[in-house]
């Protein structure tokens, strides 16, 4: 069964978009999609604590629920997809799907008032590189669930910006430099510089996604990426 990010949310309100380009091959780009942790990324603890006012004192690998995002799928080698059914705009936003993620159930799901989100992390071949990508899609089952999400997402929208750049940035640093981690030693007792975010990903009442405004609901008709 096709559980991509075209097959799990043929039908959006809302996408985005962000790339960056890294110098290492797909393999490599994909194994430290595979092996990436909170402890690679810069700025994601932060925003959660300033989302929830505490240390969501969350950590391991990505793919293993370090993040409060389901993980739904894997199609090997290219892209992984998470997911989830809220109600973003609630401070705690009940999860429709409880329980062991399942990318039929999330298929299927079309009771009134919910809204879908999924963001998938993408890699594809590019000259000599890799082109590192995520998108994000966002349906809503009602015409209420749409209007009380476009209200709550401004309020959003920096944050999960720089939370998907956050782990884009990760994944490609791990990537160029064989898998060893994202984060240098300190030296002489001082915290090591990094760069700035270029890349992302997760949920914190959907902190998830950076919605990219359209009337389209059609995937075939292309909206610009946002970058």
């Amino acid at each position: 069964m096709d559980w991509s990010l075209n097959a799990l949310v043929p039908v959006f309100d809302r996408r985005t978009q962000c790339s960056r380009k890294v110098a290492a091959t797909p393999a490599a780009v994909w194994k430290a999609t595979m092996t990436a942790t909170t402890q690679d990324l810069v700025i994601f603890k932060p925003l959660m604590t300033l989302r929830h006012g505490r240390n969501p004192g969350m950590s391991g690998r990505l793919l293993d629920g370090a993040v409060p995002i389901p993980l739904l799928a894997v199609v090997d080698g290219q892209e992984v997809v998470f997911g989830v059914i809220g109600k973003f705009w609630r401070r705690n936003s009940p999860d429709a799907l409880p329980g062991r993620p399942d990318p039929r159930r999330f298929l299927n799901f079309d009771e009134p008032d919910w809204v879908k989100a999924a963001m998938s992390i993408r890699i594809a071949a590019e000259g000599a590189g890799t082109r590192l990508s995520t998108e994000t899609r966002v349906y809503a089952t009602s015409a209420k669930a749409r209007r009380l999400f476009m209200i709550y997402w401004p309020m959003v929208f920096l944050g999960s910006r720089l939370i998907r750049l956050d782990v884009l940035r990760a994944i490609a640093r791990r990537a160029e430099r064989g898998g060893a981690g994202a984060r240098r030693p300190a030296r002489n007792g001082r915290p090591p510089s990094v760069a700035p975010p270029h890349g992302s990903a997760a949920r914190a009442a959907l902190s998830l996604h950076e919605v990219q405004t359209s009337a389209d609901r059609s995937p075939q008709k292309k909206i610009g990426d946002s970058t």
